[in-house]
């Protein structure tokens, strides 16, 4: 935390009225919690630059985490992923969707605050496999890579059925909807980000930028594989027959139900995926289902306050908070 000042204001006492130390503790720095009271953390460094000791704040009073454990206490679920609401967020709906409280560790700039994680950084003790995100967290175990995360998160909160025919078949459908991810979503998220940098290197307005953008429209349904996997699924549901329910693995909702949810709204709403309306019509099934997950009672209260996601990244993009 505190990168945007040179580090975390430390301090002699515990008290936020003892002397300051001039020098601060700087981002990325590990240290070893001596005691902690409240959110004040009486530390001693272990790894990079600040004073040796003294006391600091974990977190601000807006709630920004300043300092955080490399792992949470028992009993206390933690998501670690960046701001914006793109892979790793899926993660986040399945708790609001259960209404299981969860510490959210918001990542704001990507990649580079991960970096205190990694095993670069943090050696043994980084919790994250193969350096990457989004983290989960529980009761000592850190899984990181989406769809395993996905299938932990979702197996401990009883989003899919208790056999391993179920347990199979959810980790098949989950993997194909990070594939359509993969393959749709994520090309045509890089050519907005990437038209919208050039708009920015001229100095463009907002409102040209955006001109700019939806000069891409056209392009979408030629350059990505929209139909052949939403057409997967619509076939996946159809195969499955009207009397079995919306839902992917029928009348419950499960895990691989909010992550297809949460990869095809991101699709839709970006601004250069206008000319997939019409293709919609084609997948009545699979617009049943997210209607579906759409309307669960405290995950569309979540979805109402967020915004969909091109709004939820816009919001990120001018340093709003989610």
């Amino acid at each position: 935390g505190g990168g945007g000042k040179g580090g975390i204001l430390v301090r002699e006492g515990q008290e936020t009225t003892s002397a300051e130390i001039p020098e601060r503790l700087a981002t990325g720095a590990v240290v070893k919690e001596l005691e902690l009271v409240g959110d004040r953390l009486h530390y001693e460094k272990v790894r990079g630059d600040g004073p040796k000791t003294g006391w600091v704040n974990t977190k601000l009073s807006t709630g920004k985490i300043l300092a955080v454990s490399v792992k949470p206490p028992d009993g206390v679920w933690r998501v670690m992923y960046y701001e914006t609401p793109t892979r790793g967020e899926q993660l986040r709906l399945l708790f609001k969707l259960t209404g299981t409280p969860f510490e959210d560790v918001k990542l704001p700039k990507f990649p580079d605050d991960l970096d205190p994680y990694r095993s670069t950084m943090l050696g043994d003790s980084s919790p994250l496999a193969f350096d990457m995100s989004p983290l989960v967290q529980y009761n000592g175990t850190s899984i990181v890579q989406v769809a395993a995360a996905m299938q932990f998160v979702g197996e401990k909160l009883g989003l899919v059925g208790d056999t391993p025919e179920a347990r199979a078949e959810a980790s098949m459908l989950m993997l194909g909807s990070e594939e359509m991810r993969n393959l749709v979503f994520y090309p045509a998220y890089s050519l907005v980000n990437e038209r919208a940098a050039k708009c920015q290197e001229k100095n463009m307005s907002p409102m040209e930028t955006m001109a700019e953008i939806v000069k891409l429209k056209p392009h979408f349904l030629t350059l990505y594989p929209y139909d052949k996997w939403m057409g997967h699924f619509e076939r996946y549901l159809r195969c499955r027959g009207d009397s079995s329910g919306p839902f992917l693995m029928g009348k419950t909702i499960s895990y691989v139900d909010v992550a297809l949810y949460d990869c095809m709204t991101a699709i839709w709403t970006l601004p250069i995926s206008e000319p997939i309306a019409d293709q919609n019509k084609k997948f009545p099934l699979l617009k049943v289902l997210e209607k579906a997950v759409r309307e669960a009672p405290r995950l569309k209260e979540h979805l109402d306050e967020r915004g969909e996601f091109w709004s939820a990244i816009n919001k990120v993009w001018k340093g709003e908070s989610l």
